[in-house]
């Protein structure tokens, strides 16, 4: 059965005659008996019967144009888009735990390309959600910050879903309170300093603890405030007690002064930074440029630790 063979069959159900379809096709009546016959044989059905006002379908035969006409019309479809493919749009789609630099270094992408059509799109969510978009094949890249106690949950996550995780480097934690917080104008702080304040985290949407973004959420935990968003984590930064922790970037914080980073007095260590990919999928050009921006970004920061060269993303 032929593709050709279905268009045969859905004109003469159209015209409801062998005469008229094979005039409208420019073929011969004899190639389209043909085409019936080779496909009642293949299928072992009868698709048409003769009346006095023509050929009309027998219920098989209704049966079968209905999916003959689905695969003609996505046979069209793709035959259409690929003669046409310098008029598809450009797609890229990536998913981020909430990281202003994995935001900034999507916007420059974007930028850079200008393109006219297309459709990018940015994700920002919990890490339990980066790891299904991954999964799912709704994005091409996840962008994470991970904790090494956090790895062996996470890394049996990923093998399960059939995900790499590839390290870009390392950057250093920093505590986030406003400027006029009780403690803003101590040169560090230890954690024991912020147990009295609220801890601001965001919401994992019911994951183990071993997927939050921020570290030490077992010592901090007696009195926190779960947030979905950047913008509402600031919020409460700006206008309480509260703090956070996370890797920061100095451009990261308002330009108004009124949140500031504070080092850890006691070391603490960095976190991974880095990005999730599919087992089952190469690195294409649109990802290397990305990651290219997202390396430039990190390095902005004075204490971001590259892992190596990871200018020549492996293919």
């Amino acid at each position: 059965m032929t593709l050709q063979n279905m268009k045969y069959i859905i004109e003469i159900t159209q015209h409801r005659s062998f005469s008229e379809a094979a005039k409208c096709l420019y073929v011969s009546q004899a190639a389209l008996s043909l085409a019936v016959k080779e496909t009642e044989t293949e299928l072992g059905i009868t698709l048409f019967k003769r009346t006095n006002r023509g050929v009309i379908l027998t219920p098989e035969g209704e049966d079968f144009l209905k999916h003959a006409r689905e695969i003609v019309e996505q046979a069209d479809f793709l035959k259409q888009r690929y003669q046409n493919r310098d008029l598809l749009s450009l797609r890229f789609s990536v998913s981020a735990q909430r990281l202003p630099f994995a935001a900034a270094a999507f916007h420059r992408l974007f930028h850079a390309l200008a393109p006219e059509r297309c459709h990018f799109a940015l994700r920002e969510v919990p890490t339990q959600s980066v790891i299904q978009d991954l999964a799912a094949d709704r994005s091409d890249l996840g962008i994470v910050c991970l904790h090494d106690s956090h790895m062996p949950v996470i890394q049996k996550a990923l093998d399960d879903n059939d995900l790499d995780f590839c390290e870009i480097g390392s950057l250093p934690l920093r505590i986030l309170i406003r400027s006029g917080h009780p403690l803003a104008r101590k040169p560090a702080l230890t954690i024991a300093e912020l147990e009295p304040y609220p801890f601001v985290i965001y919401d994992q949407e019911g994951a183990s603890s071993h997927f939050t973004e921020e570290i030490l959420l077992h010592e901090l935990s007696e009195k926190t405030i779960s947030v979905s968003d950047r913008a509402t984590k600031l919020s409460f930064l700006r206008n309480s007690d509260c703090f956070s922790i996370g890797p920061v970037l100095p451009e990261e914080l308002p330009a108004s002064g009124e949140v500031v980073a504070v080092p850890f007095r006691a070391p603490v260590e960095p976190v991974h930074v880095g990005y999730l990919i599919s087992r089952k999928h190469k690195h294409t050009d649109m990802m290397k440029k990305y990651l290219k921006y997202l390396e430039e970004e990190l390095k902005r920061h004075d204490g971001f630790r590259c892992s190596g060269d990871s200018g020549d993303f492996p293919g």
